[in-house]
């Protein structure tokens, strides 16, 4: 599927999921054939401000699992992949048998953002650049459909990863234009931990410190 300026939104992305996979992940699974992409329904929010996320994504290897259940972890990003994982299978998404690799989770935001709610992966997938090749498909992918920026939460164990990938802390953003400005904060601010990666060259010029500013 060839991505074309503004033509394409999230609900059609989602019928397309397979343009995000990464070259790496399929390189990482058994048998490259097996790798199956797919939506599932959940919803977050309170109350009457419950929302279905724009762009829900579960990526699997069929079959991984060889009828064998999921051994013990205490990772709690594992943990969160497999709930994903078992509301899949009981929307009749995946098969209990299918192995889960990967989840993604965002939601539209106004002025052309988008808000990353979610990036999940097996910990066996983690550090040979699939993270990174994922991110930079996508990029790509949401600047051909019109979006100027991403923002969301990163942590102190993947903070520098995400700057290396272009992002800007919003201590990085000039304070003149902040908070008057177009951008929409995560829910959980913090200005150390909350990015925001540029789609836009101009946009990064406009709302970045020029001390700051990557060349």
């Amino acid at each position: 599927m060839v991505i074309q300026e503004q033509h394409v939104n999230f609900s059609q992305l989602e019928q397309s999921l397979d343009i995000l996979i990464p070259e790496r992940l399929r390189h990482a699974t058994t048998d490259p054939s097996k790798l199956k992409s797919t939506t599932f329904d959940f919803w977050l929010g309170k109350f009457d401000e419950r929302y279905r996320p724009s762009l829900i994504a579960l990526f699997v290897e069929e079959g991984g699992l060889n009828n064998s259940p999921f051994e013990e972890t205490n990772d709690r990003w594992e943990t969160v992949l497999r709930t994903h994982h078992r509301w899949a299978v009981q929307q009749g998404k995946v098969s209990t048998n299918d192995q889960p690799l990967l989840s993604f989770v965002a939601q539209e935001r106004p002025n052309k953002g988008v808000l990353i709610l979610t990036y999940l992966d097996m910990p066996r997938l983690r550090r040979k650049g699939i993270g990174g090749e994922f991110f930079a498909n996508l990029n790509q992918i949401l600047k051909a459909m019109g979006y100027e920026y991403t923002i969301g939460e990163v942590n102190n164990q993947n903070l520098k990863t995400f700057l290396r990938m272009g992002g800007y802390t919003f201590r990085q953003i000039k304070e003149d234009v902040y908070p008057a400005n177009p951008l929409t904060l995560p829910p959980s601010y913090n200005p150390d931990l909350s990015l925001i990666q540029f789609l836009d060259e101009e946009m990064e010029k406009e709302f970045v410190k020029p001390e700051c500013i990557r060349t």
